[in-house]
């Protein structure tokens, strides 16, 4: 073994001997390399940090899950080594990744935070409400030169005392400046902020639930009407009922609510919402709403608000004597059939979506001719041999006087109200019908007729032919005639009789619409 050069022997390294000489060079520059701290490598700076793909951010995080089974994956990302030659991995030690939101700083305490990936199993954060920073320390994390990983932050509640429903916590991680890495390794390059979008919603992800929705049974002009919570109440996994919110959508048409379109499950509990009823003539009144409570959660019946109904007994015509009522479709069918119980059918099923409609059952009639029908033998309103009654549209305006004004040419009122009461935009029913109510390019037919919504003349029956019935259109309903009063109990005045038939057709709307909604 070659003896090593002592220290004097290297202060001089003179050229004594050629083997003294050789030995002096290396150790000096040995030396020279540990002084410096210039690696044997060259390194890239090629280390990324992206976003990933198999986490769909902002994911909530229910209080319902407490374990570290039930936990949730709350963030994903990507780190990556670019290969860009030096043949090292990307070894990284520690990940610092900050939080903000809408939550208390303390908040994040409840959560028990964990990083899972190929490296790093389950490896528990510790989170500083002082510096707003959830680290993972000590991680083994290594990319191989040119390879990549994926890693994932997932969550669950340790105590939920102390979270206030509906905040929200977002993570951001920077790869440049938020990773340590250990060497030897590859060097972070500049990265962007990638963060779990608008944050994790704490504590509830679940919109409320609507519990009773009864509606109300009034009698015309009645003010005060109370809506309690046995007629209309919501619930909520976490929200109170101060924190659950009703937003009316479209109001009653026919009346108005005490505490206008926004008002509170507390405020029903309290007895604070009420229905002042209009005089007027209509049976159809109510409102559609949605449901949201602290967290934000919106519950709107998928996309079709909810609705809730008054049933009206009336004290004018439409209580005392027997009438008829009318509406436009909202919904629409072809006009191929030939066969008249076919549009009859439609008519009934777009009826029967409206509570105050459906308790009448099936007694409505579409108002169209096909070349066996005429449009005013189907619908009982010949004038020649049906008696007339006032026929009304479903909001209360009266449409005809009877069965001769429907067909005289001329009619009260544009015959533009749907099922549920509201005014139709322009439109162009399937009638097949001409102006007298008998047959005129009738349906089933490669030409047919249509009307106009928006006329008082005949044309509201007989505007156009078409020659598309394949195509999507409305269709006009008819009631049968409702009432009259019995003509059985002679031994009551006229008056008498009158109001005895307003009461007991009321009441058996209002029995089957309880029953219906």
């Amino acid at each position: 073994m070659l003896p090593f050069p002592d220290s004097r022997q290297l202060s001089r390294c003179e050229p004594g001997s050629n083997l003294r000489l050789i030995v002096c060079t290396i150790f000096l520059a040995c030396l020279f390399v540990l002084v410096s701290g210039v690696p044997a490598q060259a390194q890239d700076s090629d280390g990324n940090l992206t976003a990933a793909s198999g986490v769909l951010e902002p994911v909530p995080l229910p209080f319902s899950v407490d374990s570290f089974q039930e936990a949730v994956a709350l963030f994903d990302f990507r780190i990556s080594d670019g290969g860009g030659g030096d043949g090292l991995p990307l070894n990284v030690s520690e990940i610092r990744i900050n939080v903000s939101g809408t939550s208390r700083d303390d908040e994040p305490s409840s959560i028990i935070w964990q990083l899972g990936g190929p490296d790093a199993s389950n490896v528990t954060g510790i989170y500083n409400r002082g510096s707003d920073l959830l680290v993972f320390s000590g991680l083994p994390i290594s990319v191989a030169d040119g390879g990549a990983e994926l890693y994932t932050v997932y969550g669950h509640f340790n105590d939920t005392s102390g979270v206030t429903p509906g905040v929200t916590v977002i993570l951001s991680v920077d790869g440049d400046t938020d990773l340590t890495v250990s060497p030897p390794t590859t060097a972070m390059g500049n990265t962007f902020v990638i963060t779990n979008g608008t944050g994790t919603i704490l504590g509830d992800a679940t919109p409320p639930t609507l519990d009773a929705n009864t509606g109300v049974d009034l009698v015309e002009g009645d003010l005060g009407v109370m809506i309690d919570n046995t007629m209309l109440a919501a619930s909520d996994e976490t929200s109170g009922p101060a924190g659950l919110i009703y937003t009316v959508l479209s109001p009653p048409a026919n009346g108005s609510l005490s505490l206008g379109t926004s008002f509170s499950q507390a405020d029903i509990n309290a007895g604070l919402l009420s229905y002042d009823s209009l005089d007027g003539t209509s049976i159809v009144d109510g409102f559609t709403f949605q449901i949201e409570d602290a967290a934000g959660n919106v519950n709107d019946n998928g996309g079709a608000a909810f609705r809730f109904s008054m049933g009206i007994t009336l004290l004018g015509d439409l209580g005392g004597a027997p009438y008829r009522l009318a509406f436009v479709t909202s919904a629409s069918t072809d006009g191929l059939s030939s066969n008249i119980a076919d549009y009859n059918a439609f008519v009934n099923s777009v009826a029967s979506s409206v509570p105050e409609l459906a308790m009448l059952g099936n007694r409505w009639k579409a108002i169209v001719s096909t070349d066996s029908v005429d449009a005013r033998d189907n619908t009982d309103t010949n004038p020649a041999s049906d008696p007339g009654v006032p026929i009304y549209l479903v909001d209360g305006s009266l449409l005809a006087m009877d069965n001769a004004d429907l067909w005289d040419g001329i009619i009260q009122v544009p015959f533009d109200v749907q099922e549920n009461a509201t005014t139709s935009t322009a439109a162009f029913p399937y009638t097949g019908t001409a102006s007298d109510g008998t047959a005129e390019s009738p349906l089933g037919e490669s030409i047919v007729m249509l009307g106009g919504t928006e006329a008082t003349t005949g044309a509201w029956i007989e505007m156009f032919t078409w020659g598309s019935p394949e195509a999507p259109g409305r269709v006009y309903a008819i009631s049968e005639t409702l009432g009259p009063p019995p003509t059985a109990v002679p031994s009551l005045s006229a008056r008498a009789l009158a109001l005895l038939g307003m009461l007991l057709v009321a009441g058996a709307l209002g029995q089957s619409a309880s029953r219906d909604r």
